[in-house]
């Protein structure tokens, strides 16, 4: 969905998104993990809704930390720039391996709960479905919003959407932010099934 967004809609090119999805997916399995042995969260689930959201919301960072230098290139050099920033953030996760494990990775990630019950694998299934399905009713929102007006008209002419007043490069920005955010958010989850 974020890269439909950013690609589909806003016409911006991204090689780079499973980095995105990394950092989702490392924040939120190393702050749950963390915060697993706090009896507190280990009891109420906190913990688990705690990293989701920090993986979302640093996938996010990122995403306009990349976005801010790389969206003043078009075409192939965005492409390029993106998949550099794949690599680099690949190379700290295989590299880092006292943080996260160097190609083995994080194990015993804690499985999402609520209050006291665990989501086990089928009902795991029907908790990502509800944030499937939340996550395509908030993409058609911001598509029929004028934010995702703005963002189909930058994918046909960006002189034409600047000529009218659109700041053209603040608009990619906030396009690559929540399509990052999206990203993030799909690799919280990820590390949970994990």
């Amino acid at each position: 969905i974020g890269l439909n967004i950013l690609s589909g809609y806003a016409g911006q090119l991204s090689l780079g998104h499973a980095a995105l999805m990394a950092v989702g997916a490392y924040t939120t399995a190393l702050l749950t993990k963390s915060l697993a042995s706090i009896p507190f969260f280990a009891a109420t689930g906190l913990h688990i809704w705690l990293g989701m959201i920090a993986g979302t919301a640093l996938a996010a960072m990122f995403g306009a930390f990349l976005a801010f230098p790389s969206l003043r290139v078009r075409g192939p050099y965005l492409a390029m720039v993106t998949v550099a920033f794949g690599w680099v953030i690949w190379k700290i996760l295989q590299e880092w391996v006292s943080v996260t494990g160097g190609d083995l990775g994080i194990s015993s990630i804690p499985k999402p709960q609520i209050g006291p019950f665990r989501l086990e694998t089928q009902a795991f299934y029907f908790f990502v479905l509800f944030f499937f399905v939340a996550a395509l009713i908030l993409q058609d929102r911001i598509i029929r919003s004028k934010f995702g007006l703005r963002l189909r008209a930058m994918r046909h002419s960006e002189i034409g959407i600047a000529s009218v007043g659109v700041d053209v490069h603040a608009l990619k920005v906030v396009a690559f932010v929540v399509s990052a955010a999206f990203a993030g958010f799909g690799g919280a989850l990820f590390a949970h099934q994990q």
